[in-house]
């Protein structure tokens, strides 16, 4: 999938643009969908908070390491979720 080799080629932007044309030529592919969530640091930040606040500290130590794996060759999302980790005692 060409979003899939654009995001593990450090191409973030390209990736969500393929993501993005992926979804709009077959709107009901869950697996088109769950991908291109995977490159929004926001979503993550706000999982991660999300499962903070609701006191499921496990499930928001996990989403961070998932993210943090995710977004590795990614400095500016990666610093990101870094600063989220701290201001929430997650890391």
């Amino acid at each position: 999938m060409l979003g899939w080799s654009y995001f593990n080629t450090d191409r973030f932007e390209e990736s969500s643009e393929a993501y993005a044309k992926a979804i709009e030529l077959s709107p009901n592919n869950a697996e088109f969908r769950s991908a291109y969530g995977e490159n929004d640091v926001e979503g993550w930040i706000k999982l991660i908070r999300s499962r903070k606040i609701l006191g499921e500290n496990d499930a928001a130590e996990e989403a961070l390491h998932r993210a943090l794996d995710i977004f590795k060759s990614a400095p500016q999302e990666k610093e990101k979720i870094v600063t989220v980790g701290h201001g929430m005692g997650l890391l």
